[in-house]
Formats: C-alpha cells, sequence, structure tokens
C-alpha cells in the first residue's frame, strides 16, 4: 500500500517495542522501530513517518534531548511526538508537552495506543489542510 501510514517508534525496552509493533500493524501501520534515540535518528534518515512514539526514560540520549536532535536535524519534518513514560512528575510532563507533543503514561493499553495516534495524525493532518 503506497500511503500506509508510517510509525517510528524509540524505545530501550525490547517488549515495549514488541508490544507497540503488534498494536501497529494490527491496526495496518507500518512500523519501525529503534532501541534508542541515536537509532532513531539514523532511521529519520530513511523514513517520513506520520507519527513518532518516544520514550522519555531512555539510557545516553534520553527522549527529550532525542526531540532536540529530531528538531535540530530534520526542521522540516511534521510527524507529531507521542512521548511515552512512566514518569508523572509534573516537570518531565511539562518538558516534553512544552514542543506541542502528546503525554501517555506507561503501562499503555493498546485501545489507548492506537486512539492517540489516529488523533494525532488527524490532527496533523488538519492543520496541513488549514495552513
Amino acid at each position: 500500500m503506497a500511503n500506509k501510514e508510517i510509525i517510528l517508534a524509540i524505545d530501550d525496552d525490547p517488549a515495549v517495542l514488541q508490544f507497540m509493533k503488534v498494536v501497529c500493524h494490527h491496526a495496518a501501520y507500518e512500523f519501525h522501530g529503534a532501541d534508542s534515540g541515536a537509532n532513531g535518528l539514523e532511521l529519520l534518515k530513511q523514513l517520513k513517518p506520520t507519527a513518532i512514539l518516544l520514550d522519555v526514560n531512555m539510557p545516553e540520549m534520553d527522549g527529550l534531548e532525542t526531540l532536540n536532535q529530531i528538531k535540530s536535524e530534520f526542521p522540516k519534518l511534521s510527524a507529531p511526538i507521542i512521548f511515552l513514560s512512566a514518569k508523572t512528575d509534573l516537570a518531565t510532563i511539562s518538558e516534553a508537552t512544552s514542543w506541542g507533543s502528546t503525554y501517555l503514561l506507561k503501562p499503555i493499553n493498546p485501545e489507548r495506543l492506537l486512539a492517540k495516534i489516529e488523533a494525532v495524525i488527524h490532527d496533523n493532518r488538519a492543520k496541513k489542510v488549514l495552513s
């Protein structure tokens, strides 16, 4: 399918990546996973994702630093970002959402994840049409 929606997930937990892969494939999304921020940045050189799922708490380069690098290296990328984290502190949530990103708390159930992916894709399309 030429117009298949592409989801890029960046998370250091292999079980979480597998969960997101199953959920995305079940919803007919094309899924690509990266186990670190650096590997996610490498995939972005090859992909034009429709949405990005990004873990906040990762070793070496956390999700917030990964987002800074994405904005710096791919300034024209318009894919919405969904941050995923078990962190509930207001400072982390505020920093993550200050970029216009969405924040989902782990653990995440499949229905909630799909609903959020569909919502950000829909909102992003609407913004493009209006601009």
